[in-house]
């Protein structure tokens, strides 16, 4: 009896060990550079102090510096495209083959170089016009026609992402001297409107390059500019601007495209995030402690006479 009961305690211990995980990690963050001609279309993943080209999209026609973000109910990238009259498009290409891309339709108005948003399979995006007035609109990734939800006080958008946690869109906008810093909160209940929280940094750098919710570590990952271009991948959460981290040294120049996104391998799609992943988090002290008291008394009592 002593020796059954040894082992169901050898037993429970080794399945709250195989219990235990850490919660899903974010998966890489990806971006839009520049090619040699200065035009934003080499897709591929950004991380502190380096950047990973994975493929180039199209002939140098259109840069892709509308928004980007990963559906991962539609397993694939979406991104807006500009050519040089400020039309804009709509393309998807999986992780797998960037460089295969799919036009999934025009966007009539133009001017989409705002960012670029996801919740579920809906899609946000924010156009701006000649004056500098922006307003949001939205899309349904089945194919569904765009559709204006309104106008949005803070001008000359550089990023959007959709925080799952709360359900609201944040953006970056412009300042009062042109410098794209505002962080906003945007919401589209009874009307659309966007609230200025907080201006990240003193002006000296520009956060045009991009904005992607982790819902895993609950901040915004955002690429910021200096005045020669050089990029470099930052973090905020809503406490304020305090809360501005540089992750790493520069990664590159010219990040100036209005799109990060969290990829396949971590979070949850919202805003850009990909598909969850668990791994195993290391034993803890006490699970590993009730392990071997269980088995030490196993290996007594069938020891003994």
């Amino acid at each position: 009896m002593k020796l059954t009961r040894s082992l169901a305690a050898c037993g429970l211990a080794l399945v709250l060990l195989g219990s235990v995980t850490s919660p899903a990690l974010a998966g890489p963050t990806y971006a839009f550079g520049p090619d040699g001609d200065g035009v934003g279309r080499v897709f591929g993943t950004v991380a502190p102090g380096a950047a990973t080209p994975q493929a180039t999209l199209g002939d140098g026609s259109v840069a892709y510096n509308g928004g980007l973000v990963y559906s991962s109910a539609a397993s694939r990238f979406f991104a807006i495209g500009n050519d040089g009259q400020g039309n804009s498009s709509l393309v998807s290409f999986t992780a797998a083959a960037p460089g295969t891309f799919t036009l999934n339709q025009s966007l009539a108005t133009g001017g989409f170089t705002g960012g670029l948003a996801v919740n579920g399979t809906t899609l946000y995006a924010v156009s701006t016009d000649f004056t500098g007035a922006s307003f949001l609109y939205s899309m349904d990734l089945t194919g569904g026609s765009l559709s204006l939800l309104g106008s949005l006080s803070g001008a000359l958008y550089t990023g959007l992402a959709y925080d799952a946690d709360d359900g609201l869109l944040y953006g970056i906008a412009a300042d009062a001297s042109g410098v794209g810093r505002s962080v906003r909160r945007i919401s589209w209940s009874g009307g659309v409107s966007d609230t200025e929280l907080f201006q990240l940094g003193d002006g000296s750098v520009a956060f045009n390059g991009g904005l992607a919710y982790d819902d895993q570590a609950d901040l915004f990952k955002v690429i910021a500019n200096d005045g020669s271009a050089a990029s470099t991948l930052m973090s905020f959460d809503l406490t304020g601007s305090s809360s501005l981290t540089a992750l790493g040294a520069s990664f590159g120049f010219g990040y100036l495209n209005a799109g990060l996104a969290i990829g396949p391998g971590g979070g949850t799609g919202g805003g850009g995030g990909g598909g969850g992943s668990s791994v195993p988090e290391p034993a803890t002290p006490a699970l590993l402690l009730a392990l071997a008291i269980a088995w030490a008394g196993a290996r007594r009592k069938t020891s003994a006479p």
